[in-house]
C-alpha cells in the first residue's frame, strides 16, 4: 500500500477556488479523503497565514479533521497610512517538509496552483515519488511537471455561511 502525504497551502487554495467558485469553501475532509484514496495517509500538513488570530477557529477545524497546521503572521508594510499584506510563499518551507520525510513517502499530493513549486515537483519525480496536484485554476507549467493534475470540482466544496 503506498504511503500518501498531503501539502496544501491554504492561502493559494482559497484565493483559486473562490476565483472559480464564488462564495464557496474547500471541505478539506473531503479533500484528504479524495487525496488518499484506499492509500494510507502517512501526514496532511495545511500551511496558511493569521491576521490578529482571526484564523484560530479554522485551524482548529482543519485539526479535528487530520491536518497538522502550520501557521504564521502575513508580512506587512504601511503605505499611505493604510496596512499592506504582502504577498508571501510557503514553498520553501513545504519543499523543506517533504524533503525530511521523503523516505517515508510514495505519493506527494501538493494543494496549490503556484507554478513557482514544479522545479521541486521535477525533483520529487526524479526521486521516484509520484506527485499529484489537487488544486484549483492549475497552470500549464505545473500541469506539465506533476504525475497528474486534478481540478478541485463543485464536490470536494461547500457552501459559505455568510
Amino acid at each position: 500500500m503506498k504511503s500518501v502525504g498531503i501539502f496544501v497551502d491554504i492561502s493559494n487554495l482559497f484565493y483559486n477556488i473562490n476565483k472559480k467558485y464564488p462564495g464557496k469553501k474547500l471541505d478539506y475532509f473531503k479533500y484528504r479523503l479524495a487525496a488518499v484514496g484506499d492509500e494510507a495517509l502517512y501526514r496532511a500538513v495545511g500551511y496558511g497565514y493569521f491576521v490578529d488570530f482571526e484564523a484560530r477557529k479554522f485551524v482548529s477545524a482543519l485539526k479535528h479533521v487530520g491536518y497538522e497546521t502550520k501557521y504564521r503572521k502575513h508580512r506587512t508594510i504601511v503605505k499611505d497610512d493604510k496596512i499592506e499584506y504582502l504577498n508571501s510563499s510557503w514553498n520553501l518551507a513545504m519543499s523543506l517538509d517533504i524533503i525530511r520525510v521523503l523516505p517515508k513517502l510514495d505519493k506527494v499530493v501538493l494543494g496549490t496552483s503556484d507554478p513557482e513549486i514544479c522545479p521541486f515537483v521535477e525533483y520529487l519525480k526524479e526521486k521516484g515519488v509520484e506527485c499529484f496536484v489537487i488544486s484549483s485554476n492549475i497552470p500549464k507549467g505545473l500541469r506539465n511537471s506533476a504525475t497528474q493534475c486534478i481540478e478541485i470540482t463543485e464536490d470536494l466544496l461547500h457552501a459559505t455561511t455568510q
